[in-house]
């Protein structure tokens, strides 16, 4: 979805997190649908790649829950993402897969609640499409330029522990200016 300047006018930075996700939100199905859990929108990315490495994994999680959130559909999960020294990180996922470097499945998720939703598929289809060739250290590295993660972790040392929550509207916004940006001027 791309935001016309007009749409872009009505941001509003000082605004809370629930007015911004209901304010933008699509249709009153996607916004009173529950979200999904980490664990489902993490199987469903196994299920078409696999095996992972798991800061690969919880990189695409991350951007999947951006770009549905920026593209109108509201919160694809329903857990918080923390803004760890490697990156953005979904606790509730690692805590499955803690200890490995690798994994092909995951342990909670359940594939068929996100074959259900139509626009979960999509923004899933989209997000392998541009990030599932990418490494996990690669994708460490973008976040770590991207105003979501930077803001979270400021005053934080570089290696510093973090349990610092990235707020959803901090990325929504993010990744909605990121939309007004012709692909010829990026």
């Amino acid at each position: 979805m791309t935001m016309t300047r007009a749409e872009a006018r009505e941001l509003r930075f000082d605004e809370s997190e629930e007015e911004l996700l209901a304010r933008t939100s699509g249709p009153p199905d996607a916004v009173t649908q529950e979200p999904l859990s980490v664990l489902d929108v993490a199987a469903a990315i196994l299920d078409e790649r696999s095996p992972l490495d798991t800061w690969k994994l919880q990189k695409l999680c991350y951007y999947a829950q951006a770009r549905h959130i920026a593209s109108g559909h509201g919160r694809l999960f329903r857990e918080d993402i923390e803004a760890w020294a490697a990156g953005p990180v979904v606790r509730e996922l690692y805590e499955q897969h803690r200890g490995r470097y690798s994994i092909s499945t995951i342990g909670g998720g359940d594939l068929s609640t996100v074959r259900t939703r139509p626009a979960a598929v999509e923004t899933l289809r989209s997000v392998l499409a541009e990030f599932g060739d990418w490494s996990g250290d690669q994708l460490s590295e973008l976040t770590h330029r991207e105003a979501p993660w930077v803001e979270a972790r400021a005053g934080i040392p570089p290696q510093g522990r973090s349990t610092a929550r990235i707020p959803l509207a901090s990325i929504a916004r993010y990744y909605r200016m990121l939309d007004l940006i012709p692909a010829d001027e990026s």
